[in-house]
């Protein structure tokens, strides 16, 4: 690591566990580069053989090591398993986890072999092409496919939805949320989750949850799906709404264009390709204008007390985030609002 890679005061326990942890892999620490920081550090790096891998630190007090251990388990059955999502590489001792003691903080790091390409985050040049939403519904349908019937081990199985408690409306919101806003997230977030309670198990099971252009590698045609964190059991449609958000909702994202015609074009060819890897009835595709404000409350209860800071972790913003913050918040006024979408007959 070289001393002009470490950009923030925060990040020295985590350069600090990357160096103790380099050892355990076989890594050369000296060839190691810093991609992205935050709760999670992820890291460049190279094994002494020259192979490249991706490190990723965690704090101990985001994610427990059963949570780390599951999301572990489930990349390495897709991978072994021919799914183009990054493969868990373990340690000299065969391990896929190590947690290491940094000062008074807690530390888990895993390792994953390094993946070419560039991420399509607002890359409307590939997002808006005919074959992406296919390519990418034939990448979640077949991982949706390699995931239903997967057997965790004991006390590492994925959660409910709503037992993420870091992306639900808090119990005791902070007084930077907009009162009548939180409270409409708040009745709507309880409905949805009384009703998933009597879900039709054929259409709920193991989701990514954040399937988004930061989460998708895109090399030479072919997709990757990265970041597995907040996987989870819900309605496996939901998988689809986080693109729809993204490209045709929001206003600091939105694609050039984007209307509630394109929006259909889009769940119709993402269908086809899902259907090659897995079933999708038109009543599960009815259900996607129910599940857009769940992604709307997640990002709203993460995003509004640090709304600067997102600003300038989430390029390409068409609009400051603060202007999308209260635009949500207006929307919110009256209850959860209308997304003017119709899927019927898809």
């Amino acid at each position: 690591m070289k001393p002009t890679q470490h950009l923030r005061p925060d990040s020295e326990p985590y350069h600090q566990v990357l160096e103790r942890a380099a050892r355990d892999w076989g890594l050369e620490s000296s060839r190691t580069r810093l991609l992205r920081d935050g709760l999670n550090h992820v890291y460049a790096a190279e094994r002494e053989d020259g192979g490249e891998v991706v490190i990723r630190v965690s704090d101990a007090a985001h994610r427990s090591v059963e949570q780390i251990e599951s999301e572990l388990f489930w990349l390495d059955h897709l991978s072994r398993h021919g799914c183009r999502v990054p493969t868990p590489v373990r340690t000299r001792e065969g391990e896929l986890l190590e947690s290491f003691d940094q000062g008074e903080r807690g530390f888990h790091v895993a390792l994953f072999e390094r993946i070419a390409g560039h991420d399509l985050w607002c890359r409307y040049d590939v997002l808006s092409t005919p074959e992406f939403p296919r390519q990418i519904g034939k990448l979640v349908g077949r991982v949706h496919r390699l995931s239903e019937g997967l057997e965790f081990p004991a006390d590492r199985e994925r959660g409910e939805w709503y037992e993420e408690t870091e992306c639900m409306v808090p119990e005791h919101p902070a007084d930077c949320y907009d009162l009548p806003t939180i409270e409409a997230m708040s009745s709507y977030q309880q409905a949805l989750i009384e009703k998933s309670k009597r879900a039709d198990p054929r259409h709920y099971g193991l989701v990514h949850r954040d399937v988004t252009g930061l989460n998708l590698l895109y090399d030479r045609g072919e997709l990757t799906l990265l970041d597995f964190e907040l996987g989870c059991r819900f309605w496996r449609v939901a998988d689809l709404s986080p693109l729809l958000w993204v490209q045709f909702v929001v206003p600091s994202w939105q694609e050039d264009g984007a209307d509630a015609e394109g929006a259909r074009n889009f769940v119709r060819r993402f269908a086809e390709g899902y259907r090659e890897e897995h079933p999708l009835d038109g009543e599960q595709l009815q259900l996607l204008p129910d599940l857009m404000p769940i992604r709307e409350i997640l990002f709203y209860v993460l995003a509004k007390p640090h709304v600067e800071k997102w600003d300038d972790a989430i390029p390409h913003s068409r609009v400051p985030l603060s202007e999308t913050i209260a635009w949500m918040e207006r929307r919110w006024q009256n209850g959860p609002p209308d997304y003017g979408f119709d899927f019927d007959g898809l």
